[in-house]
Formats: structure tokens, C-alpha cells, sequence
């Protein structure tokens, strides 16, 4: 089904008058697996891409298809979420400790 969408890329490209090209971008698993490209590296790759308005995409996967047109990137753990509040905790904390000549222990 993919080459139907890689062939219609190309008739569309020729009726407009416009170059283009298509090709499997990443596929991790199964009949034309993607050798060669890590999932950190293809997500990086994916990214600069979406970046890129010279670019597009088209996700298939079980005969469902999309066009993502961005990203937003988010925590992909808690304690990655409330780094930076746990910093900025400690910091108060520090900073008021010295302020108040508390004695500070390290374990």
C-alpha cells in the first residue's frame, strides 16, 4: 500500500511541475527494516525534518496514515519533568541555608 502513496508522490510532483522524491524514511521492525539507523538518530533526523519547510512526511502504520506538521518534545520520565524544580529547590535551599548560617551535611 506504502507504493501506491510513493507513486502518487511521483505523479503529483510530475503533474504540478515541481522535482520531488519519496522514499522509506525509518522503518524499525519487520520487511524493509531501516539497517543502519538507530531509533535516538532516526527521532533526531525526524525532528530536523519537521524543521525543514522543505519537507514533509507521511507516518503509516496498519493502513492508517498521518502528516505530522511539528513536535513538541516532553519529559520522557518524572524525575526528567522535575529536574529542573528539584534544582531550583536545592538552590533556595542552599541560598537560604548560607543566608541563615545553617550548617549544611552531605551524605
Amino acid at each position: 500500500m506504502l507504493f501506491t502513496v510513493l507513486r502518487w508522490f511521483k505523479h503529483l510532483c510530475s503533474h504540478y511541475g515541481v522535482s520531488g522524491q519519496a522514499y522509506y524514511f525509518y522503518k524499525p521492525v519487520g520487511k524493509g527494516k531501516t539497517f543502519g539507523l538507530k531509533p535516538e538518530l532516526a527521532l533526531e533526523k525526524l525532528k530536523e525534518g519537521l524543521r525543514d519547510t522543505s519537507m514533509a512526511f507521511i507516518y503509516h502504520c496498519l493502513n492508517h496514515y498521518f502528516c505530522p506538521i511539528g513536535f513538541e518534545e516532553v519529559p520522557g520520565s518524572p524525575p526528567e519533568a522535575y529536574q529542573y524544580v528539584l534544582i531550583m529547590l536545592m538552590c533556595t535551599f542552599i541560598h537560604r541555608a548560607l543566608c541563615h548560617n545553617y550548617v549544611l551535611g552531605v551524605l
